[in-house]
């Protein structure tokens, strides 16, 4: 009978020393059997309902020490989170994939954005700001709390906020410059304290999911509805499927990563439906006509399935130090040396136009330490280093088409090593939880997507580009599963000691 008084407490959610230490103020050692089902030390013993009613009062005990830290700690992916951050996630996606212009006319693909400071931008996302600083203040614990967990991997963010600041002050276009970098400072203050808010990363990761899918829904239906705005008509791209957005590249990678967040989402209630719209996913790609993002998303879902095995044979072990050796050297030297690489193969290709482009870049850029501010550089007229220079392609490009070259430009070599931090952080903590969480291998390839798309496209280190907040999101889940994982078995060995 003793043991029936343990057993109740066994079942508790115990979640830090302070549910132990409650359990051990409740029967102190000091009491002898007392506290063990036995009164005042003697060996009479209590009846079954004494028994019940101190196992009941060390339930309380323990419940009531760990309840403002906690909250339920030993589940937290079964605690729900609210509407209100919910909606303020869905409209930051649907805002940051639209550019504030959805089904845009093929002339206007890049107007909003460019813009960056039109009064249109300006009011939203100033709105989302003091909406997503409330919803922080109502959750500032759990903000705070989940805020600092993720700091090793938010700080390359914050120190890139701090280069482009220096470095737009600093750039002869400062002027012009100042409401670009206000709009990539704000939007990704905004989504940091939405995403912070979340209970926990099932949580955030099925909340991102379900307005994804709902993204690629009313693109797909404005296809058929719009074809004339969601379908290129332009020579070069016609027929190419874009949806909501601006382009088929952008819309085939934001398509890619709905794919990895269904299935980072997938279970046993819900695996007809994900599969079905996996499937519609694929097709949807394949309709945009993106090589890139197609291949991109087959590459990845093999690398993180080996990257995140738990190689405990030495030839797993192996195999992942050459696969991610393999896989920097290649894109090093894709970068650096792509063309000569080609030529050497008999490939008759520039990548529309991206490698004289790289090549222009790197020769007139002058300056290497603090670059020429946010968004600086490139779609200035003939204020533009490139002007003078470039060709009709060229001359007025908005960006790098590569997102490592595009932050070495904006903000320098400062800026360059934030961003090459932050994917290193970012891999590494995917890398970990992959081993031993099927919802943390797809947040891992999300990761490795972003970061074979950034060698011809440009994410990294952006503002109101949808594919680099996913990026984000994915990281900070990431943390969480990591620090859950962590959490769960800090209860396990709390629990071994309450069971001696």
């Amino acid at each position: 009978m003793a043991r029936l008084a343990i057993a109740g407490v066994r079942t508790l959610p115990v979640a830090t020393e302070r549910g132990l230490m409650a359990y051990k103020a409740t029967f102190p050692p000091q009491a002898g059997m007392a506290g063990a089902g036995f009164r005042n030390g003697s060996r009479k013993r209590n009846s079954p309902r004494d028994l019940e009613r101190e196992a009941g009062s060390a339930r309380a005990a323990i419940s009531g020490r760990m309840s403002r830290s906690t909250r339920g700690g030993a589940r937290p992916s079964q605690r729900s989170w609210s509407l209100f951050p919910q909606a303020l996630l869905w409209a930051y996606i649907f805002v940051v994939g639209t550019n504030l212009d959805p089904f845009p006319m093929e002339n206007d693909a890049y107007a909003v954005r460019e813009a960056g400071g039109s009064s249109l931008t300006q009011i939203v996302f100033l709105t989302l700001l003091v909406l997503a600083g409330v919803n922080f203040a109502l959750h500032i614990s759990r903000a705070w709390r989940n805020f600092r967990q993720a700091l090793p991997v938010a700080l390359p963010i914050l120190a890139s906020m701090v280069v482009y600041a220096m470095s737009t002050a600093l750039s002869p276009d400062a002027g012009l410059l100042v409401t670009k970098y206000a709009l990539f400072l704000i939007s990704n203050v905004i989504f940091i304290m939405i995403i912070v808010t979340a209970p926990s990363a099932r949580s955030l990761i099925d909340s991102a999911m379900k307005c994804l899918v709902v993204f690629m829904l009313i693109s797909l239906a404005g296809v058929f509805l719009l074809p004339e705005r969601a379908v290129h008509q332009a020579y070069l791209y016609e027929g190419a499927w874009r949806g909501l957005t601006s382009h088929k590249n952008y819309m085939g990678a934001i398509l890619s990563l709905t794919t990895l967040f269904l299935l980072a989402s997938l279970r046993k209630s819900n695996f007809p439906v994900i599969v079905g719209l996996i499937g519609v996913a694929l097709f949807f790609i394949y309709m945009t006509q993106s090589k890139t993002s197609l291949a991109g998303l087959f590459v990845v879902c093999g690398l993180s399935l080996v990257l995140g095995n738990k190689g405990r044979m030495n030839f797993y072990a192996f195999l992942k130090l050459a696969v991610i050796a393999f896989f920097v050297i290649t894109i090093a030297l894709f970068f650096l040396y792509a063309q000569p690489l080609f030529n050497l193969l008999g490939i008759q290709s520039d990548l529309t136009g991206r490698l004289p482009l790289w090549a222009l870049v790197r020769s007139v850029m002058e300056r290497p330490l603090i670059g020429y501010g946010y968004e600086g550089f490139f779609d200035l007229g003939m204020r533009s280093p490139l002007y003078g220079v470039g060709g009709a392609w060229s001359r007025f490009a908005a960006h790098a088409h590569n997102g490592y070259l595009n932050t070495y430009v904006f903000g320098g070599t400062l800026a360059f090593l934030c961003c090459v931090a932050f994917y290193v952080m970012a891999a590494m903590t995917g890398g970990h939880i992959a081993k031993v969480s099927r919802a943390g291998r797809f947040m891992f390839a999300v990761v490795l997507f972003e970061v074979i798309r950034n060698v011809t496209e440009v994410d990294a280190l952006g503002s109101s580009r949808l594919t680099w907040s996913l990026t984000v999101l994915a990281v900070f889940a990431a943390v969480r599963i990591k620090g859950e994982l962590g959490e769960a078995r800090r209860q396990q060995r709390l629990a071994r000691k309450v069971d001696r």
